[in-house]
């Protein structure tokens, strides 16, 4: 009988790579469903106005507002836009999710970072052994898998194909 090779134990993974990746796919997911996700971010804003003898001219002025200002890059460039108060509070949550998505994402950067120095140890290993190098598919994982109508198991996509 064939192995699964997309079942957990095919690929081992580290207990704990895999936990923590289990809890920030969860959190990922989460937010992505609720679709609430801006970036950027809300200042709060107090100015002058042009009227000659206004309040906000006077020492020490008495400025206008509190006035809310949604501020994030488009293309480069800094794009601002004035919120109502309701406004603020909306666009707060979905800017909220939107760091939170960042520093889960670097989280799971680290813990990927942490796999690729075990992989380059690895490597290192195997380049300094005295081995016979072969040619191998560079990404053997279930999609690259095909069963043909006799049960057998073929690789497909050899896009990546290397030595190993």
């Amino acid at each position: 009988m064939a192995r699964d090779l997309c079942h957990p134990e095919t690929v081992r993974v580290a207990a704990d790579h895999q936990a923590s990746a289990r809890e920030i796919a969860a959190e990922l997911a989460k937010i992505a469903r609720s679709g609430m996700v801006l970036p950027g971010s809300i200042t709060q804003r107090h100015t002058r106005c042009g009227r000659p003898g206004c309040a906000c001219r006077a020492t020490p002025p008495r400025l206008h507002g509190p006035y809310w200002q949604w501020t994030r890059k488009v293309a480069a460039k800094t794009v601002c836009r004035w919120l109502s108060l309701d406004q603020r509070h909306d666009y707060q949550a979905w800017i909220d999710n939107d760091r939170r998505l960042r520093e889960l994402l670097a989280r799971h950067a680290d813990v990927l970072a942490r796999r690729l120095l075990d992989y380059d140890a690895l490597a290192r290993r195997v380049g300094a052994a005295d081995s016979v190098w072969v040619v191998t598919h560079g990404e053997p994982h279930c999609a690259n898998v095909v069963r043909d109508p006799n049960g057998g198991l073929h690789l497909v996509d050899w896009d990546t194909t290397m030595l190993a």
